[in-house]
């Protein structure tokens, strides 16, 4: 459903706890909503559904701690876009990682961030916010 040219939409989510036992292609769920215009991110699916279609930015940041490894993709209709890694060399390291998309996408498309590991774990605090997933409409 295309709801016109005037559509404002933008996200960003971020993680107060433990992300554990993701699975390969599992959508992370982040926890808390910072921002969520137009309501089109899904805080209980972890996945966004584009209102209208446009050029759309989008920023992820994972993290993780001591010897813990985890790869994340952003993800559209099933197909990966680009990647990102946290991991960590040794047992005394904090390892934040990420990446960011510049995306032609069409109403009704969806977009997450999803595990590409097994039994996925990604740090977070309540106090911190090193893990975050954003996304809005340019144009």
């Amino acid at each position: 459903m295309n709801r016109g040219l005037q559509e404002r939409t933008a996200f960003t989510v971020y993680a107060t706890k433990p992300i554990e036992h993701l699975g390969v292609g599992q959508p992370i769920k982040f926890d808390k909503i910072l921002t969520n215009v137009g309501d089109d991110y899904n805080i209980h699916t972890g996945i966004f559904t584009v209102p209208v279609d446009g050029i759309y930015a989008f920023s992820f940041y994972i993290a993780e701690y001591q010897v813990h490894e985890f790869y994340a993709s952003l993800v559209v209709d099933g197909d990966r876009t680009v990647q990102g890694i946290a991991d960590a060399l040794s047992g005394d390291q904090d390892i934040q990682g990420g990446n960011f998309a510049i995306l032609s996408l069409r109403a009704g498309q969806t977009v997450s961030l999803e595990s590409d590991v097994s039994d996925g774990y990604i740090w977070a605090a309540k106090t911190q916010r090193f893990e975050s997933f954003s996304g809005f409409l340019l144009y």
